[in-house]
Formats: C-alpha cells, sequence, structure tokens
C-alpha cells in the first residue's frame, strides 16, 4: 500500500489513511474512514473510524492511501 501526506479538509468517507500522533511517541493506526465529524459542531475537523473511535486533526498527522496507476 502506497500512502501520501494530505491534508485533513481532502478526507471523504471510504478513504484508508494512515495516522501518527503529533506531539506523542506511538504506534502509526491504519483504519477507514467511517464518517467525517461536523465541521460546525467539532473542535476542529476529524472523523469516525469502523470501530467508533474518533480522530481529530489537533492530534494526529495525516496520510491517505493511494492506489498503484494501473
Amino acid at each position: 500500500m502506497t500512502y501520501r501526506a494530505a491534508r485533513w479538509a481532502a478526507l471523504a468517507p471510504g478513504d484508508s489513511v494512515r495516522l501518527r500522533p503529533k506531539r506523542t511517541p506511538g504506534e502509526r493506526v491504519e483504519t477507514t474512514v467511517v464518517q467525517l465529524l461536523d465541521r460546525n459542531l467539532a473542535d476542529g475537523l476529524g472523523f469516525v473510524d469502523d470501530a467508533g473511535e474518533v480522530f481529530r486533526q489537533f492530534y494526529y498527522d495525516l496520510e491517505i492511501f493511494t492506489s498503484p496507476a494501473p
């Protein structure tokens, strides 16, 4: 799988992403975006994954899966 750095605003439901904590040591997390958080109600960009965990822009660097060219 190939990942590239991406902006949080570019996320869409169904995207496969890899996240790395910004300010603390930790493992990279690979997951799938199921639902985007409402930008008007949430305290920043973020999403919910298939396990129900919430990820927010303030805490993670984001890479998005890019499929190889055919």
